[in-house]
């Protein structure tokens, strides 16, 4: 399985943007882990839900719960609903929510990271 990791701030302050590669036609067959910081600081996401977002090369826009352990936030791309089309996207982050019950009481979200969509053959 194609694992890509790349790592994320919350304080979104320029910087050299990580570049996730998904390929139009593959099926759940990247898998993205995503090291979460807090100002240059792993940030400990238990507690936390944690969402993949993006804007869709060609229009629209995907997102995809994950899974989180230590200061990663763990997801698998559907590239089936991702990858409509073959382009790029500089608008793609982590979304990151606390809940107590059903209410929210916290949301955060990292800076961007490019997504590239390779045509299949």
């Amino acid at each position: 399985m194609n694992t890509q990791t790349i790592r994320l701030d919350l304080n979104k302050r320029p910087a050299v943007q990580p570049v996730v590669y998904l390929r139009k036609g593959d099926k759940d067959g990247t898998t993205l882990a995503v090291e979460v910081y807090d100002n240059g600081t792993a940030l400990a996401l238990d507690g936390w839900t944690a969402t993949f977002r993006m804007a869709k090369p060609g229009g629209g826009s995907y997102s995809n719960g994950g899974s989180v352990s230590g200061s990663t936030a763990t997801f698998t791309v559907n590239e089936a609903s991702a990858c409509n089309s073959v382009g790029e996207t500089d608008v793609a982050y982590v979304e990151l929510t606390r809940y107590s019950g059903n209410q929210v009481t916290k949301r955060a979200s990292t800076g961007n990271c490019r997504v590239v969509v390779l045509e299949s053959a």
